[in-house]
């Protein structure tokens, strides 16, 4: 049976948009604050994203896995492709 892998690659400003994006709708996910910073270590099936959020005089450090990554990147490029559109002599790499 075939099966088809994408790989997604961010900006890191991508990245925080998506992180920003996600915390609208799901405010539970993060502590209230400024969002400090954003990576993503690992990758495939098991990526690990670190937020570093400015809670008061604190920045806390904040990781989320697997399925909340998945579904912080899923939504963004899902908002990224039904807002975007490429030229109309453009091609998709």
């Amino acid at each position: 049976m075939p099966i088809e892998r994408r790989t997604i690659g961010l900006l890191e400003d991508e990245l925080r948009q998506a992180v920003e994006a996600f915390r609208r709708v799901t405010p539970d996910v993060l502590p209230a604050g400024a969002l400090r910073a954003v990576r993503i270590e690992g990758g495939g099936a098991s990526p690990v994203l670190t937020a570093s959020v400015q809670a008061g005089e604190r920045v806390l450090d904040v990781r989320l896995r697997d399925t909340s990554v998945l579904a912080l990147l899923v939504r963004f490029c899902s908002a990224w492709r039904t807002t975007s559109r490429f030229p109309s002599a453009a091609t998709r790499p």
